[in-house]
């Protein structure tokens, strides 16, 4: 087994979590759009914010997906 199948499990891995972290994102987003972005005051934004800090998602990650979303409202 050489390199280029060490390379190619890295790019599937890669892919899968990118698609992990766009879904938490888009929630994220609708989460903030719909009511009030501060994860204290809204319940669903709060929800989306734990599941996303659990399945590892960078804080920095999180708080642009809550600005992108409340500036779209």
């Amino acid at each position: 087994m050489g390199a280029q199948w060490k390379h190619a499990g890295r790019v599937e891995n890669a892919a899968k979590r990118g698609a992990v972290l766009g879904k938490f994102v888009k929630e994220i987003m609708v989460a903030a759009k719909i009511g009030d972005p501060n994860p204290e005051n809204n319940s669903r934004l709060r929800a989306a914010v734990e599941a996303a800090k659990k399945s590892s998602v960078p804080r920095d990650t999180i708080e642009r997906a809550i600005k992108k979303g409340f500036r779209s409202a």
